[in-house]
């Protein structure tokens, strides 16, 4: 399916600039944009003699819901600026209920945007980015830079392991890769019982099915890490686009042992798509 309509999000605490990265990438690709401000209510808090501050926690959350409405008027005439379709949305809550209120937003839109810088500096933008990508249908893209044009894509890697969560990417990614000149097929240390017989041979076969041809490279890791070995092979080819699963294993598994996604997240230097199987 064509992409037409994205998702981000922004924090009630970062500055408006943040997010001209994310409007630019929809104004050149053409897309619509639904922007979420984040802002986590303020919880009442008890003083040294026990009283609970109800007052000062009104005015917080008062000014909080100014300040929120604030950051919006400025994001819209960013985007009025550039002429895109946009839409932008104020949720105040409880930090817990984000999951459930992005979901939302998530379910009705082709992808996830977020600026790899942003997330970064951001532990609220990282977690609901970390929780869309795992818990919706919804794929990423993790920007650093200006992010791809999809209309003029030259070099795109695919990081193919086998899994389930690398399929669904590459399934969800399709049409980007049909506009894309050179495409690589990157296996890292493959295994024949993860990658076939011929490691990439499989997949290469059902991306030539939808008109899609590709190289088939065979990488070793190097002693570097599976994303450390990916991130210099896509700086080897000036790639514009990564694709690549996301958090392929349980949950409890990635955040305990890290993982190609935890690496990626944090030393991303290319833009990146991701989606989780």
């Amino acid at each position: 399916m064509e992409m037409k309509s994205v998702l981000s999000i922004q924090s009630v605490h970062d500055n408006a600039q943040n997010v001209n990265q994310i409007i630019n990438f929809a104004q050149v690709n053409k897309l619509h944009l639904d922007l979420v401000i984040l802002a986590p209510l303020v919880r009442p808090y008890v003083n040294v003699d026990g009283v609970i501050m109800n007052d000062i926690t009104f005015a917080e959350n008062k000014n909080l819901s100014e300040k929120s409405h604030a950051l919006k008027k400025q994001i819209i005439k960013a985007g009025d600026r550039q002429g895109i379709s946009m839409s932008v949305a104020v949720e105040i809550a409880d930090t817990a209920l984000f999951d459930r209120i992005l979901e939302r937003y998530a379910n009705c839109s082709d992808c996830l945007v977020i600026s790899h810088s942003l997330m970064m500096q951001n532990d609220l933008v990282k977690r609901s980015f970390v929780d869309i990508l795992k818990d919706n249908s919804c794929p990423a893209i993790l920007l650093v830079g200006e992010g791809p044009i999809f209309q003029d894509l030259t070099n795109v890697m695919i990081a193919w392991d086998g899994g389930v969560a690398a399929a669904t990417a590459i399934r969800d990614a399709i049409p980007i890769l049909q506009q894309a000149r050179n495409i690589s097929l990157v296996c890292v240390d493959p295994s024949p019982d993860e990658t076939g017989d011929i490691p990439g041979d499989d997949m290469a076969h059902y991306l030539v099915r939808h008109k899609i041809d590709v190289t088939v490279e065979l990488i070793p890791s190097a002693g570097q890490s599976v994303a450390q070995a990916l991130f210099q092979k896509a700086k080897d080819m000036d790639a514009d686009l990564i694709i690549m699963g996301g958090y392929g294993r349980s949950r409890l598994r990635e955040w305990i042992l890290g993982g190609t996604t935890s690496d990626t997240l944090s030393s991303a230097s290319c833009s990146v798509f991701m989606a989780h199987g």
